[in-house]
């Protein structure tokens, strides 16, 4: 799935996961092996709390490269693990971050946070299905 240039509206009628994506990982698992998807979940769930407070850090502070280069990281991550939507607004983030705008990119933190949330109990119930 490529991510580039989403509207907003393109965003909110996207899938939280890309499960063709996630499927596709299940495949390289080797057998007998833990998932390859189980690995990659609690690596994001682990990293990414902290980073999201670096990114709301360096917004507050003014650091605009910081936090482009963070929404970057953030939309990296969530791409790799299928979390189509969250790498949407990550990508939306890392272009507003790179102006002052305070109130857009406070509120695109939110949604990148709230579909963190949303992915991370979607890619739970992918796991245990």
């Amino acid at each position: 799935m490529i991510l580039i240039d989403c509207t907003t509206q393109e965003i909110q009628s996207m899938s939280c996961l890309d499960i063709e994506l996630l499927r596709g990982l299940e495949e390289l698992s080797p057998p007998g092996t833990e998932s390859l998807v189980v690995e990659l979940v609690k690596l994001f769930a682990d990293s990414t709390p902290s980073i999201l407070e670096e990114l709301r850090s360096a917004l507050a502070q003014g650091e605009l490269t910081s936090a482009s280069r963070l929404a970057h990281r953030l939309k990296g991550s969530a791409a790799n693990i299928g979390a189509a939507k969250m790498s949407a607004l990550c990508a939306q983030l890392e272009k507003s971050a790179q102006t002052n705008q305070p109130e857009v990119n406070n509120a695109l933190v939110e949604r990148i946070s709230a579909s963190f949330t949303a992915s991370l109990l979607e890619l739970n119930s992918y796991i245990c299905a």
